[in-house]
């Protein structure tokens, strides 16, 4: 549901840049923020972690890493779909 502690756009992307072996500054654009922008987005799991008990088994890092894995381990049926997005109802 949620890391432990916070964790930025930019470090998540700078995480997946890693994994890939890739420099971040490579990887990305910087633009302008755009007016009426938040500061962040944190994703809170206090919630359901008092009330359910619930806590992660793996680590961020760990889960990022395994799904990079999967889709490296299943690209040939992913990219045999379409990359045109259709939403059905």
């Amino acid at each position: 549901l949620s890391p432990d502690s916070g964790v930025s756009i930019r470090e998540l992307v700078a995480m997946i840049c890693g994994i890939f072996g890739k420099e971040f500054k490579d990887c990305v654009e910087f633009v302008d923020e755009r007016p009426g922008q938040d500061a962040a987005y944190v994703i809170d799991s206090t919630k359901v972690r008092d009330t359910l008990g619930w806590s992660p088994e793996i680590s961020l890092e760990e889960g990022i890493a395994d799904a990079v894995a999967w889709v490296e381990e299943n690209w040939s049926s992913i990219e045999a779909y379409p990359i045109d997005y259709i939403h059905k109802v």
